[in-house]
């Protein structure tokens, strides 16, 4: 019980306000180990100013998990901490079982449109080229999850929006959306290509 606590209360911390920068190394290192490629700490960059979150051999990348409607990644941490120190027993934290719905790669897409076009508008309003900035979309679904046997569309109206590459990754896979030939090498190497990954 005492170790599960001690995750909780690790988790949380690492989601606060404060560790924003170590949540986002997080989600670069492990996007990057699904990869085959591995970082130390001292290839991870903090930027003098914002975009991006992380520069990191060569990639800009900007940071963003995407979560189910309404949820809130911090707040669902903090719900587990709760529990788990108020548990008499293992049964007090079982919870039933519901397998996440496997969606197509089309309908993934739609969950990460919002926040792009957001970030998107934001950025050309404060006169910041997106030609530069390599977005990296942790999706983090509870109710969801891709069905790998599904083709991507077509991402002509991801590419128009300027970014100079998109890749996303879940639980169990990871893909770069599109790379333009400016990004790094290791990202237009596995453009188009989805892998399987475990998360550690």
């Amino acid at each position: 019980m005492s170790s599960l606590v001690l995750l909780a209360e690790d988790t949380v911390d690492l989601l606060s306000s404060p560790r924003k920068w170590e949540t986002e190394c997080w989600v670069c290192t492990e996007f990057l180990r699904a990869l085959k490629i591995n970082v130390s700490q001292n290839d991870l960059i903090k930027p003098k100013s914002e975009p991006p979150d992380v520069i990191c051999l060569g990639a800009n990348f900007e940071v963003f998990i995407v979560l189910d409607k309404d949820r809130k990644l911090h707040a669902d941490w903090k719900q587990k901490l709760s529990l788990s120190r108020n548990a008499q027993s293992l049964e007090d934290l079982l919870e039933p079982y519901r397998p996440p719905i496997k969606i197509p790669a089309k309908q993934i897409l739609d969950f990460l449109k919002p926040t792009l076009s957001k970030k998107q508008q934001n950025y050309i309003k404060r006169g910041i080229s997106l030609g530069d900035i390599d977005v990296l979309a942790y999706v983090n679904l509870t109710e969801y999850t891709l069905d790998l046997d599904t083709p991507f569309p077509e991402l002509d109206e991801l590419h128009q929006q300027g970014w100079r590459s998109i890749s996303l990754f879940g639980n169990s896979y990871c893909r770069v959306l599109y790379a333009e030939e400016s990004a790094p090498d290791f990202l237009c190497l596995h453009a188009g290509n989805t892998i399987s990954v475990v998360l550690e």
